[in-house]
């Protein structure tokens, strides 16, 4: 039975929703942090009016603190894809808020975005992107995270990780450069 591409949508929803190992596995090695446990969720990000544009994400996931993470796979870079990510980060963080909540009630969201192209000028396979003053570089706020991992540029991973292995399971070309590359392992 041929393997199938892990960048098409459907492959990359089920390999990680059915596999919460891998899921866990993907999400420390993006944000290097050991997690105690996930929960997935509805991707699907209610609207709140009858008129307002709705939004499905590819996985979404609550960890053990109340952070949310989005994980995206995406295959081309078009002109607004940046509104694209920027809407589901807001729709996830707002979204959970109710009438009469307190605005410290709201929980960090992160976003988590696989690009077989590029989006960024720069040299980097794994660009974070968070909200800071500009002068002095001060985090406006920590709720804000963007890991945005550009597969083209996977040759400028600075070591070899359980990130840099990801992302050679991710460019998936073939079945022999799939286990050649991954010397028969799952990343982890």
């Amino acid at each position: 039975m041929p393997l199938l591409d892990p960048k098409i949508d459907v492959v990359f929803k089920l390999l990680l929703v059915r596999n919460q190992r891998l899921l866990k596995a993907l999400i420390e090695s993006v944000l290097g942090v050991v997690l105690r446990s996930l929960q997935v969720l509805n991707p699907d990000v209610e609207r709140d009016l009858a008129g307002d544009k709705g939004a499905v994400l590819d996985v979404r996931v609550e960890l053990t603190d109340g952070t949310q993470v989005d994980l995206e796979m995406q295959g081309d870079v078009y002109p607004a894809l940046r509104q694209r990510i920027l809407y589901y980060w807001a729709r996830c963080y707002g979204g959970e808020l109710q009438r009469g909540d307190d605005h410290s009630a709201l929980r960090p969201v992160v976003v988590i975005v696989w690009l077989r192209d590029n989006l960024f000028k720069g040299q980097r396979f794994h660009s974070i992107v968070r909200t800071v003053e500009v002068h002095d570089h001060e985090v406006f706020s920590p709720d804000l995270e963007l890991h945005v991992l550009e597969l083209r540029k996977l040759h400028l991973a600075k070591v070899p990780s359980s990130l840099e292995r990801w992302g050679r399971f991710f460019r998936f070309d073939s079945e022999d450069a799939l286990s050649t590359n991954l010397h028969g392992r799952i990343p982890s």
